[in-house]
């Protein structure tokens, strides 16, 4: 009995852990790719937190000029580019995946936080 019951909970760990390695490729992208495409698109509602905090200098900037998405768009490819350039580990790319997926509005709000210093908003 105890086999038994230690080879099941050996099967179902093994089966948990497999779906977790698996899931953030399951559109068929690499990994880093998936992680990129998962934070990316955080993009549109990082820069909703900044048109909040500077109706002006963003707010009404992104509004004129993103009828079709244009801004959002560019944003979100400057953010795809920087994570590529950034060479993230396995490691990594498991760690930011899961924790944009279980906490996006951290997320969010960190991304709004490093736009802003970046674009000399701050």
């Amino acid at each position: 009995m105890s086999k038994k019951l230690f080879r099941n909970v050996a099967i179902a760990v093994g089966v948990v852990l497999v779906v977790v390695l698996v899931y953030p490729m399951r559109s068929g992208k690499g990994l880093q790719e998936a992680t990129a495409d998962e934070v990316a698109q955080q993009v549109p509602y990082a820069l909703d937190i900044l048109a909040a905090r500077y109706p002006v200098k963003v707010g009404l900037v992104r509004t004129w000029l993103n009828s079709d998405g244009a801004v959002d768009k560019i944003a979100q490819d400057y953010v795809r580019s920087s994570m590529k350039e950034s060479d993230l580990g396995l490691l990594d790319c498991y760690v930011l995946y899961y924790s944009v997926a279980f906490d996006k509005e951290d997320v969010r709000k960190a991304m709004a936080d490093r736009l802003e210093k970046e674009l000399g908003l701050a």
